[in-house]
C-alpha cells in the first residue's frame, strides 16, 4: 500500500493506500492456541535489523540520510517532511528499527504548521513497522494514536484491526475493521476478509469461554 507524500493533496484513489512503503504483508496474529499463525521471526539474518545492528541514535534534525556529508540548515517543516521521507525510504529497504528512528525524530518537531494528516501518517506508518517487528503492542498504541488524530481515515482503522488481531483482540479487531469499511466502503474487497477472520477467532474463543486469544497462552 502506498500514501501520498505529506503536504500533497488528496490523489484520485485507485486502490487501497497507506503508507510511503510497501510492504506484501502476511496475515500475523496469534490463534486461539495462543501461538501465532506464522514464526514470529519473519526475517532472514540478512534482512532483519535489529536494535544492536543500527548506527547510534541520530540527535541532530538536521542529519540527512542522502546528504549526510552536509548538515542541512532546515526549519522544522522541512526537517519533518525529510525526515519522513528518509524512514519509508529505509522502511522499504526493510531497515525498520532506523525506519523508527527517522520517525520518532520526526514526531520531535511537530508543529501546528502540520497538517494532522501528516503526523497521522508516521504513527500508522510507525504501526505497520512494528506490525512487521512482531511488536504488537507497540503496533496497537501508534495505530490507535494515528486513528485518533485522523478519525475518518478509513486506512488508519484497518492498520489498528490489524494490531488488534495481533496482539489477540478480536472483538476490537472486528469493531476497528467495521468502522473502517463505514468510512470508506471501497476498501470492502481488502477489509472484508479481515472483517470475517476477526469475527471466527471472537466465535472461536467465545465457545472457550475466552475474551482475549492472550488469555490462551497467559499472556
Amino acid at each position: 500500500m502506498q500514501s501520498m507524500p505529506p503536504g500533497s493533496g488528496e490523489p484520485e484513489r485507485k486502490r487501497p493506500a497507506s503508507v510511503a512503503f510497501s510492504v506484501k504483508r502476511s496475515r500475523k496474529t496469534r490463534n486461539v492456541l495462543g501461538t501465532p499463525t506464522r514464526s514470529c521471526l519473519p526475517f532472514t539474518p540478512a534482512n532483519d535489523d535489529t536494535d544492536e545492528d543500527v548506527q547510534p541514535f541520530i540527535d541532530d534534525p538536521t542529519y540527512s540520510l542522502t546528504t549526510h556529508k552536509h548538515k542541512l540548515l532546515l526549519d522544522p517543516l522541512t526537517q519533518f517532511r525529510t525526515l519522513y521521507n528518509e524512514g519509508s525510504f529505509l522502511a522499504s529497504e526493510g531497515r525498520y528499527a532506523e525506519a523508527l528512528s527517522r520517525w520518532s525524530q520526526a514526531l520531535t518537531l511537530v508543529t501546528d504548521s502540520l497538517n494532522v494528516r501528516e503526523v497521522a501518517q508516521v504513527h500508522e506508518m510507525r504501526a505497520q513497522v512494528h506490525l512487521e517487528r512482531t511488536e504488537w503492542f507497540e503496533a496497537v498504541k501508534a495505530a490507535e494514536t494515528a486513528s485518533q488524530l485522523c478519525p475518518q481515515w478509513a486506512e488508519a482503522w484497518q492498520t489498528l484491526g490489524r494490531a488488534q488481531m495481533a496482539f489477540g483482540e478480536p472483538v476490537l479487531a472486528a469493531q476497528s475493521f467495521e468502522h473502517c469499511l463505514c468510512i470508506d466502503s471501497s476498501l470492502t474487497e481488502v477489509v472484508e476478509e479481515e472483517l470475517t477472520f476477526a469475527r471466527d477467532i471472537a466465535k472461536r474463543l467465545r465457545e472457550k469461554g475466552l475474551e482475549h486469544a492472550r488469555e490462551v497462552g497467559g499472556v
